[in-house]
């Protein structure tokens, strides 16, 4: 925070959050899957992989791995903007 104020960088915190308190949302599976899909680049714009080629690499199918995606991130969906409240009322546009 000092660095950014000796370079004259205005900023407000919002919200603290202990990142260690995230672990344990997740199963160790599910972080594993979340962790080689962001590796790959599937969640990048364009994507560095697909569904089909990350399942091929997984040793899934791309229904199972689709599932399993959707599975981790809703968890952490919910543990950050259901069960952190004060981090998801704030007013944003998209």
């Amino acid at each position: 925070m000092n660095a950014l104020s000796s370079e004259g960088i205005e900023f407000r915190i919002e919200g603290v959050v202990n990142i260690h308190e995230a672990r344990g949302v997740l199963t160790a599976k599910q972080e594993a899957l979340l962790m080689t899909a962001l590796r790959e680049g599937y969640f990048d714009t364009p994507r560095g992989t697909d569904s089909h080629r990350l399942a091929k690499e997984l040793g899934l199918s791309p229904r199972a791995l689709s599932v399993r995606l959707r599975r981790a991130v809703k968890r952490i969906l919910k543990e950050y903007l259901v069960e952190r409240p004060a981090l998801s009322q704030k007013t944003t546009t998209y």
